[in-house]
């Protein structure tokens, strides 16, 4: 959704600051709304490992960092966030740890 914003630009500039900082606000609330809509489906798998995983959301791209225990899983992760509204490319940069012995 797209808010359109009145702006009337005074000779100090105070009405376009304005509305730069209310634009930085609304994409911060954005970029948590998805990263938590994010964990909310990987908490979802009911793959407790993947509730440790983070979730990084900005301008369209949605990063996963963190460390699992197979490539299943990093899979499952991918495939659990795909389809996000807002999210146009994943990034999985979840590392797969070895298996201890």
């Amino acid at each position: 959704m797209v808010t359109a914003w009145p702006c009337v630009v005074c000779r100090d500039g105070s009405a376009l600051e304005a509305t730069s900082r209310a634009v930085q606000a609304n994409s911060a609330l954005l970029s948590k709304a998805v990263a938590v809509a994010a964990r909310v489906r990987l908490e979802a798998t009911g793959y407790s490992a993947l509730t440790e995983v983070e979730c990084w959301y900005f301008g369209g791209v949605l990063t996963l960092r963190g460390h699992v225990s197979s490539y299943y899983l990093k899979q499952i992760a991918q495939t659990a966030v795909r389809g996000l509204e807002q999210v146009e490319e994943i990034v999985n940069r979840l590392e797969v740890d070895p298996p201890v012995e």
